[in-house]
């Protein structure tokens, strides 16, 4: 078996250097043949010029055969344009990660792929063309992370037409990221597995909860998806799980047993916990401009008119549950109910799984 190589430059955290000493690396090319993993973070950085191997031009793609994790993060010369970075020729490439690049060609083998938030502030990513036109030929990709406000929910829907199947995807802060990118992930991803969704302004509660209606089995009527959203300024939704009845909830764990999965701030809806599983029936709680609380179910041919919806709280005592609210489908709440239940039903962080 052949060796494997690593390239990784790093630098001190809060240095005040603007250049790293290391400005060239010479090495046989030979060496390069073999790269597998190489990884990059400098203050400042020409790229062109940091490889003998002419690690990026803008005319000359990459040409390191055996390489299979790429992650930059540097400055450029001009830290005001991101420079172009063409990996199409790294046909073993399966992971890349960049912060200050413009990714302008991909090989069929990526599975995972993150763009880091842009900085400086002065750089933006709406000068150019999305990075899914780029990733169209990645049938293999599982992993998408887009920490930057220029992809589109019709990005992402037009994406997912390469019949993509993503396990993982994260996008934000973005204001044009909204239900249709959503609705797609729900309509052709049946294996995500997890979606994080950072300061979405344009993604709506029920865009969300039809998201997971569709993560369900419909064997055993439940979903596991790790779920975080962050500043989602949802109009006053809420999250719960769900209980058909009293002696239901009692037999559940406390640990799993999770009744408020939301921090409720305002009009902001925050997860308690970076991971959380949701297993059961959810329902969603959306206040209304007319005073009025609505529920809906996400999957109403599993309730009969006369089943019970049970919010409880669990305490960190063993089997110690008490139920704060229970009413019937379709019932509504006046705001002030639903207020105090919301400040009632506020659970520590510790009483969510983490893993």
């Amino acid at each position: 078996m052949s060796p494997t190589y690593h390239l990784k430059v790093p630098f001190k955290s809060g240095s005040q250097i603007l250049r790293h000493p290391i400005r060239k690396i010479r090495v046989p090319n030979g060496f390069f043949d073999q790269l597998t993993d190489v990884c990059l973070r400098m203050n400042l950085l020409d790229i062109s010029g940091v490889l003998d191997v002419e690690f990026s031009t803008a005319s000359r793609p990459v040409r390191l055969p055996s390489l299979r994790l790429l992650d930059v993060d540097a400055l450029q010369q001009d830290a005001s344009r991101m420079v172009n970075l063409d990996l199409s020729l790294c046909t073993n490439l399966e992971v890349v990660k960049v912060s200050r690049q413009n990714v302008t060609g991909l090989p069929a083998s990526l599975k995972a792929f993150s763009e880091r938030a842009l900085e400086p502030a002065d750089i933006s990513r709406d000068r150019y063309p999305p990075i899914t036109s780029v990733l169209s030929r990645c049938l293999q990709l599982e992993c998408l992370e887009l920490f930057h406000s220029g992809t589109s929910g019709s990005d992402i829907a037009n994406l997912l037409k390469c019949r993509i199947q993503l396990k993982r995807f994260a996008i934000g802060p973005s204001s044009v990221f909204d239900d249709q990118g959503l609705q797609a992930l729900g309509r052709r991803c049946d294996r995500l597995a997890s979606l994080e969704l950072i300061k979405c302004a344009s993604v709506t509660g029920d865009a969300l909860i039809r998201l997971v209606s569709k993560m369900m089995d419909p064997q055993t009527g439940k979903a596991a998806l790790d779920l975080l959203l962050e500043d989602c300024p949802f109009r006053r939704v809420a999250l719960f799980r769900v209980f058909h009845s009293p002696a239901q909830m009692a037999a559940v764990t406390p640990l799993v047993n999770s009744a408020m999965l939301t921090d409720y701030v305002g009009r902001t809806v925050r997860l308690v916990g970076r991971r959380i599983k949701l297993e059961g029936d959810v329902a969603l709680l959306e206040a209304t401009d007319h005073g009025q609380v609505t529920v809906r179910l996400n999957r109403d041919s599993h309730w009969a008119d006369d089943y019970v919806m049970v919010i409880a709280k669990v305490d960190e005592a063993p089997n110690s549950v008490k139920e704060l609210a229970s009413f019937n489908r379709g019932a509504t709440l006046d705001l002030d109910t639903f207020d105090k239940m919301i400040r009632v039903c506020k659970m520590l962080p510790e009483c969510f799984p983490t893993s």
